[in-house]
């Protein structure tokens, strides 16, 4: 699998929205490339994802994954290491470059109130990877009730 993203083959999976598969090879669907060349288009304007995904019937969450998706670039992402594809790009790298900018500005910073002095530091005994930390509201008459936990 490394030796074929380092290729610029395309290592199977869902194919990204814009292209096809023939031969395990990307090619550029032409329709559905147009669509997401508006994407970003409208997104870097300033549309909002909820109007992009009625405008185009889209999910907001399919949108998103395309926005972010470097294959739209020519390249091949595996196990977090990108990799310059074999196949055609749809985007530009400054387009992309523009769209996730204005995404990292764009991002909600969740803030916890509550100091979790374990967190980072307790392992699940069964998978070995760490716990970490959340919580729950639980709603009864007119109160809530937060419970946090790992």
């Amino acid at each position: 699998m490394v030796q074929r993203a380092q290729k610029g083959m395309w290592n199977g999976g869902t194919v990204a929205f814009g292209y096809k598969s023939e031969n395990k090879k990307l090619i550029i669907n032409n329709l559905d490339a147009k669509i997401v060349q508006t994407i970003y288009e409208q997104y870097i304007s300033g549309v909002s994802i909820a109007k992009i995904s009625h405008k185009t019937n889209l999910s907001k969450s399919r949108i998103l994954t395309i926005l972010r998706n470097p294959v739209y670039i020519g390249k091949i992402k595996y196990n977090e290491k990108l990799f310059q594809g074999n196949h055609k790009s749809i985007m530009s790298q400054e387009l992309f470059d523009l769209a996730q900018e204005i995404h990292k500005k764009a991002a909600k910073k969740v803030r916890l109130y509550k100091s979790f002095p374990f967190s980072g530091l307790i392992r699940c005994k069964e998978c070995n990877s760490f716990m970490t930390p959340s919580h729950t509201n639980k709603i009864r008459k007119s109160s809530i009730k937060r419970y946090y936990y790992y």
